[in-house]
């Protein structure tokens, strides 16, 4: 017959393999390939982002981190794919402006904005630029404002989708300056910034490691950024706010998220590591080359940085009276 010391020790050594091979199962994450989702095509900001955290980051996790372009529907593809996927730390995707304007844009969504998905942490801020093609009249704000004015309706501007940021941000300049210009929307920054290139269309706003090598070149003319100080890899350019029109600003940022449910460990593992990638010198340069201030923030302070940028969207997207059906 079993003594009551047998009993304990048994019950001991019950709790010890279970704590052991809950122990094990934690440290097994990742024990395969991670995939980072992106709404948008290849060759635009966001996906040259997601291209360089993911090839920094599987050396430390030790898998490796595929990005899968799932572009459509100003992000809303990706999101729902996200989540849709199991709460396992191996489906992650790029978020950006869409993410928080899309409730407002839609009258409905194939998923909740907010209780469907796990935000893990902001990567990076920056600022967007006007840029215009060579065969635009104007080589600065002011000279396109009073094109724009001169000609209502004619001046162009491609965007990456409606509601995209680059949209927002042209939306806004409508608004303040008083003119009337033509929406051209685009499956993705790329497809628009071929069709600004080739003529097709005027202006972009666009992030600025997309444009920066056609600035240098002369392809394009970098007129304004979007944010409330100058970029420091564009100093000379001005901002919209200091050129006439204060109170200006569009900034643009990207996070990483995945779907509800995630285990605490695996998100406090995967901002950990993402922070860590943020500050490796390498990319320090190459986020400084493009303009892009790195950020890593914690899985909280991204979830209250996404409540206040869907709460700032939905005032412009509802003053314009923008909708998608």
């Amino acid at each position: 017959m079993m003594t009551m010391m047998h009993r304990y020790a048994l019950v001991l050594a019950t709790a010890c393999c279970l704590l052991g091979a809950s122990g094990a199962q934690a440290q097994a994450y990742p024990n395969k390939p991670i995939k980072l989702m992106v709404g948008f095509p290849p060759g635009g900001g966001t996906d040259l982002l997601a291209r360089l955290v993911a090839q920094q980051l599987a050396p430390k996790l030790g898998q490796p981190v595929v990005v899968e372009n799932r572009p459509g529907a100003n992000t809303i593809i990706a999101t729902e794919a996200t989540a849709k996927s199991p709460a396992d730390g191996y489906t992650l995707a790029m978020a950006a402006t869409g993410n928080v304007a899309n409730p407002s844009l839609y009258s409905k969504l194939p998923y909740d904005p907010y209780r469907d998905f796990t935000w893990i942490t902001q990567l990076t801020e920056a600022s967007l630029v006007l840029v215009a093609g060579p065969n635009v009249q104007a080589n600065s704000m002011k000279d396109l404002i009073a094109l724009a004015k001169a000609r209502p309706g004619q001046i162009s501007y491609a965007s990456a989708g409606v509601g995209s940021s680059v949209h927002l941000a042209g939306v806004m300049l409508e608004r303040m300056a008083g003119v009337q210009m033509l929406h051209v929307a685009y499956k993705g920054s790329g497809p628009a910034l071929s069709d600004l290139l080739g003529g097709q269309v005027s202006m972009l706003f666009a992030d600025i490691p997309q444009v920066m090598e056609h600035i240098k070149s002369g392809r394009l003319k970098a007129l304004a950024v979007t944010t409330t100080r100058r970029s420091a890899s564009l100093p000379d350019v001005p901002t919209i706010a200091e050129v006439g029109f204060p109170g200006y600003e569009v900034p643009v940022w990207y996070g990483v998220f995945g779907p509800a449910g995630m285990p605490r460990d695996v998100v406090d593992k995967l901002a950990r590591n993402l922070k860590e990638v943020l500050e490796l010198p390498a990319v320090k340069e190459k986020l400084s080359g493009w303009g892009v201030s790195p950020v890593g923030s914690t899985p909280a302070e991204f979830d209250a940085f996404i409540q206040a940028q869907a709460s700032n969207w939905s005032k412009v997207i509802k003053g314009a009276n923008i909708k998608i059906e």
